[in-house]
């Protein structure tokens, strides 16, 4: 008898897998929507509530839509390929095949890096000035 169960990460690519064909899907059905909206408008010239009831279908159709995208990409489902877009979420499949990242060290900046160090100078000589100006008036 086969091992019906599924390892986290079969599962984890069946989830990804079944966002995609569901946004798929009702693009598909908004397509159609929209022509037989066309249709029916040229049918009836206008006239009726077939129209009307075709532009239901399609607004609630798009907003399906969006919320299906909006809701992939808040979860990471789905994601860009694209280099530039930084922001994508880190589980999605597409990012784990990013070739466009940069491995490049960076470099120091001397002048920040002076600043800095003085800044950590006059810190340091601060506290050191507040600990024994505590320790004269204790005395």
């Amino acid at each position: 008898m086969k091992d019906l169960s599924l390892s986290c990460s079969q599962l984890q690519q069946n989830i990804y897998t079944m966002i995609k064909l569901t946004i798929l899907i009702t693009f598909i059905l908004l397509t159609i929507s929209l022509f037989s909206g066309l249709f029916i408008v040229y049918k009836n010239k206008g006239q009726g509530k077939q129209g009307l009831y075709a532009l239901v279908i399609r607004v609630s159709l798009a907003v399906i839509l969006m919320l299906q995208i909006g809701w992939g990409l808040s979860t990471g489902q789905i994601g860009s390929r694209a280099p530039w877009d930084k922001f994508s979420a880190p589980n999605a499949p597409a990012i784990k095949e990013r070739r466009f990242e940069s491995k490049a060290p960076v470099r120091p900046d001397p002048i920040k890096d002076q600043a800095l160090k003085e800044a950590k100078e006059e810190y340091l000589r601060s506290t050191k000035e507040k600990a024994l100006n505590k320790q004269k008036q204790k005395e």
